[in-house]
């Protein structure tokens, strides 16, 4: 016998005891990850593309929201710029002010329609962003 060897424990011994060490540190990670088996690189591509494909569909409905909400701003200008026009018809207040009010309003209308008909084309969105009640 080799005295380096003294008080080692024989080869086969030594492995054994790495394995089942190891086999420990493997099933402490499936605890720690939920149980779940490590995925394959085709799983990962699948879940990639599950994750995608949710990604869009989120962005989608986002934008539509969005187009949503920047018709219903056209709409409140468009109310305002109505109530200024009615101010100025019946001679309340500053008649030339609320003329200029109301065309800065139809202004932002239509740059709130022009953002919800770009959002939407840029999403590939259906919907009549055009009119004034949307």
């Amino acid at each position: 016998m080799d005295p380096d060897d003294a008080g080692r424990e024989p080869y086969h011994t030594r492995i054994a005891g790495i394995e089942r060490r190891l086999a420990e540190i493997r099933t402490r990670a499936a605890e720690l990850s939920g149980n779940r088996p490590v995925a394959t690189g085709h799983e990962y591509v699948e879940r990639a593309a599950e994750h995608a494909a949710e990604a869009q569909t989120r962005a989608r409905e986002t934008a539509e929201r969005a187009a949503r909400a920047y018709l219903q701003a056209a709409r409140a200008h468009d109310r305002t710029a109505e109530l200024h026009e009615g101010m100025a018809e019946e001679g309340l207040g500053d008649a030339a002010g609320h003329r200029e009010l109301a065309a800065r309003h139809r202004a932002a209308a239509r740059e709130d329609r022009k953002a919800a008909r770009q959002m939407r084309e840029r999403h590939g969105l259906r919907g009549d962003e055009t009119s004034p009640e949307g």
